[in-house]
């Protein structure tokens, strides 16, 4: 079954900013980041980081401007991107996934420095008596 939901409403008034409310705005501003961000990231996969910029300037064109058949689909992954992201942010927010990286990835830094010095001076004390 296909969901399809109406991007076009709160992209046709964005100039007349006299009937638009804040949240729409808003909303809209953030779809369009969130087009530009699925733009980006599909220019880099395709092309590398030239084609990220570029993709990702013309999704957020298409997205705000666009009123066809074009700027929906941006508008559309643009709106993936933006519950995609939220949803990480509920998750993280409930699980403190980011705050628990940060201190494993602190522990296995406190652990390879020691390594990575202690390797470096036994390479440096093998060269020095060569």
């Amino acid at each position: 079954m296909a969901v399809e939901e109406d991007y076009s409403t709160d992209f046709d008034s964005v100039n007349d900013t006299s009937s638009i409310q804040n949240n729409d705005k808003k909303k809209a501003n953030r779809i369009t980041q969130g087009a530009a961000i699925a733009g980006g990231i599909t220019g880099l996969v395709i092309a590398g980081p030239v084609l990220a910029i570029v993709g990702a300037a013309g999704a957020a064109v298409v997205a705000s401007q666009n009123k066809g058949m074009a700027g929906k689909i941006a508008r559309a992954s643009g709106d993936v991107v933006v519950t995609a992201g939220d949803s990480a942010k509920h998750f993280d927010e409930k699980h403190h996934v980011v705050d628990k990286t940060k201190v494993v990835a602190g522990k296995v830094v406190d652990t390879t420095v020691p390594v990575v010095q202690k390797t470096g001076n036994m390479v440096q004390r093998w060269f020095q008596k060569k």
